[in-house]
This record gives structure tokens, C-alpha cells and sequence, in this order.
């Protein structure tokens, strides 16, 4: 079966009241936006669910579905219960049609997540570090400077209001995917927003927090945060953990895990101002 095929099959039995982990989407500013998997009505944010943003349907299927097997994976994963790990460095990625290449991309997919949350966090704590960016319209894309490295890590800011922003992340090999990829989830976020403002909640406190703080006073942090330019680049450390996950439900998808050197906790509850995870 093709991937397209088992994506048509998945809506077949969702219809139809068969399908396990049932998929809802909507249309948001010429995106498909999908969540896979049940959550309660009252969460609006939520760890257990998979969320796929896109232009085209399929792919957004793919990306919803990619990410629930990623946090079922970690929810099962032994070493991450012993370590108390994030889901920082998960990543899923379809066998079919080619499990050679589908190998090497979650392998690459996992290493930008952890890249673009360490980079993310750094750029956060080290005001020494320089940045450049990028006016579209309403967005705003800052890109910290990095050091012997090619991929590119950027911070997408789309403003709420007069006060709050939502904010999208994205490690990719150039500029410009980096930017769509950044801008996708950043709407995806702001409907997340919309969601908490209608009386939604999230079922891990830290998100809660961070949403409704960018919803309040995300444009004065990051303009504070503007403020500080300087001029060092981030270091990315070198990986501390690369491992193959296994997911019983799954065996359509494989399930890689990476950490870097002194990868910190993105879930850190001192920091809210950073954004989602």
C-alpha cells in the first residue's frame, strides 16, 4: 500500500467509526490544519495529539500522524521515564515507499528538532549572540547566527492583537524552508491561541503558561529580547544520544531519538516566554 493510500484509508475508517484515532481538520488561511488523535473537548493544546499544518491535505495528514506516533514513542519509551527526558529529538517518519531513505530522514529530522530547540533556548538565555531578520508583511523571522554549521534555525513571530504574538520554530537546510516551515506552525499556534481564549486549557501547565503569556505580553518580551544584539554565534554541541525507538501500535513509521551535549529540558518552566514545544 502506498503512503497516499494508507492517508485515504485512514479517512475511509474515521468515517466510517473504525479508525482508532480519530482525525479532524480545518481550513485556517489556505492551510489544511489536522489533529490526530482524541483529546478532551476542554484542551486546546494538548501533549497526546499529533498536529499537521500544510497546503496540501495529505502531507497534512502526514505531519499530524508523524507526530502522534512520535509522542505515543515517548510516552512508552523506558529511558526517557528513567531520565526524564522532553520529547525534544523525536522524530517519525514514514517506511513506504523507500525505508532507506525514510532512515536517513528521520535520522536528519531528529537531529534539526534537537538543533532548533537547543539554538531556540540558547538564543533565549545568551544576549551575547547575534541574530538577523527578515520583515514579511506581519511576520517576523529572526534567525540566530551559527557557528560551522549549514541548517538554518529560525523564530517566526505573527502578532495577536496589540500585545501578543504566536510563535512557530523551524530548523531546515535553507532560508526559505525554514521561514514556511516557522510560519505554518506559528498559525498553527495561533489558533491554539484563539482555542484558550474561547476557555480551552492544555493538559501540561507549561504550555498553558507560555500561551497565555505571548497571548498577553509576547510582543513586549521579544522586543526586549531585540533589544540585545551581539555578536558571538551558538555552537551546536555534538550528539549525546542517537537511538532507533520502537512503537508496537505502529510498524508503518520509523522512530529516531536525539539529544545533544547538555541538551536542556525545553519544558523548563522558568522560561515562558520562549513558546511551544
Amino acid at each position: 500500500m502506498s503512503f497516499g493510500a494508507f492517508i485515504s484509508n485512514c479517512f475511509t475508517m474515521t468515517e466510517a467509526g473504525e479508525w482508532p484515532f480519530p482525525i479532524s481538520q480545518h481550513r485556517f488561511k489556505g492551510y489544511w490544519l489536522t489533529v490526530f488523535g482524541k483529546s478532551p473537548k476542554h484542551i486546546g493544546l494538548t501533549q497526546y495529539s499529533g498536529m499537521g499544518i500544510h497546503k496540501n491535505r495529505t502531507i497534512s495528514v502526514s505531519k499530524a500522524l508523524a507526530e502522534y506516533i512520535e509522542r505515543t514513542a515517548f510516552f512508552q519509551d523506558r529511558l526517557q521515564k528513567e531520565k526524564g527526558y522532553d520529547t525534544v529529538g523525536f522524530a517519525a517518519y514514514p517506511k513506504f515507499p523507500n525505508a532507506s531513505l525514510a532512515g536517513q530522514l528521520v535520522w536528519k529530522n531528529s537531529h534539526y528538532e534537537a538543533i532548533e530547540k537547543y539554538v531556540v533556548m540558547k538564543f533565549w538565555h545568551d544576549l551575547a549572540c547575534a541574530y538577523q531578520i527578515i520583515q514579511q508583511d506581519d511576520y517576523t523571522f529572526i534567525f540566530p547566527s551559527l557557528d560551522k554549521i549549514s541548517a538554518k534555525v529560525c523564530i517566526c513571530l505573527h502578532p495577536i492583537d496589540k500585545h501578543g504574538v504566536a510563535v512557530g520554530f523551524a530548523c531546515n537546510d535553507s532560508v526559505e524552508d525554514a521561514i514556511e516551515k516557522s510560519k505554518v506552525e506559528a498559525l498553527a499556534h495561533k489558533i491554539g491561541s484563539h482555542n484558550i481564549r474561547q476557555g480551552a486549557g492544555s493538559d501540561l501547565l507549561v504550555y498553558q503558561k507560555r500561551m497565555e503569556f505571548l497571548m498577553s505580553h509576547g510582543q513586549e518580551a521579544f522586543n526586549e529580547r531585540l533589544s540585545r544584539k551581539g555578536h558571538s554565534q551558538i555552537t551546536i554541541p555534538p550528539i549525546e544520544i542517537d537511538r532507533k525507538i520502537t512503537c508496537k501500535q505502529f510498524k508503518t513509521h520509523l522512530i529516531h531519538h536525539i539529544r545533544l551535549k547538555n541538551q536542556g529540558s525545553f519544558l523548563d518552566p522558568n522560561v515562558i516566554e520562549v513558546g511551544y514545544i
